[in-house]
């Protein structure tokens, strides 16, 4: 490891290196080991490792309709981590995105899990969005190779106020609109319920990565 005007350069197995600018935790490895590097104002260097799976596309398209085929979002989202939580995914101020069918720009950068079988998808968010964590209750990630992420929005959203800790589920009367005029299945209808009931609960319990497990993704794009 060396020091080059400002920057840490790491060298890893099986040999790939990468710059890291001062104060930037990011992850610089593709082997089944995830090194953050940091370099302290007193300029030592703070090296910790910890076991997570990488995937090899930097940019991922991730598209959410609804139940009847329409567009709901799309944006481009860059590849941070996999682990056992699943797909951690960072989108940067200016984003050039779709929000409700329309074209947008998203103001605010925020990181999205994609869990690995979930009935929803996390948006984590900095200041000053008042939301900390909003859930879209959606269907299971459906992965087209590996740059693509397909999900259904389900209508549903469990958030968690950032002034408050006050944990909500919303549109419910969206819901049951589109369940009566999209014909949802029963056992969708279940599903859809179930995952609402459960983040109802761990937004505000302290289960993770509800806690604290997204600030170290967070920080990679704010």
């Amino acid at each position: 490891m060396a020091l080059r005007g400002g920057v840490t350069v790491a060298r890893y197995p099986p040999g790939r290196t990468r710059s890291v600018p001062n104060g930037r935790v990011v992850v610089a490895s593709r082997a089944a080991q995830r090194h953050v590097v940091r370099k302290l104002p007193d300029g030592d260097v703070w090296v910790e490792s910890a076991r997570v799976r990488l995937m090899p596309s930097d940019v991922i398209r991730v598209i959410y309709r609804k139940f009847d085929g329409s567009a709901h979002r799309d944006y481009p989202a860059r590849r941070l981590a996999e682990d056992d939580l699943g797909v951690w995914l960072g989108v940067s101020a200016g984003t050039s995105s779709v929000y409700h069918g329309r074209p947008s720009v998203e103001q605010i950068p925020f990181v999205l899990l994609v869990p690995h079988h979930a009935w929803w998808t996390g948006m984590f968010n900095p200041p000053p969005r008042t939301s900390e964590v909003y859930c879209d209750i959606a269907s299971p990630a459906r992965w087209e190779g590996e740059d693509t992420v397909h999900l259904i929005d389900l209508d549903l959203d469990v958030v968690r106020r950032r002034e408050t800790g006050l944990v909500e589920l919303r549109d419910e009367d969206e819901f049951a609109e589109h369940r009566a005029r999209f014909g949802y299945p029963d056992d969708l209808v279940v599903e859809a319920e179930a995952a609402a009931r459960w983040l109802l609960g761990a937004l505000g319990d302290g289960t993770e990565p509800f806690a604290t497990a997204y600030r170290k993704w967070l920080a990679l794009v704010v």
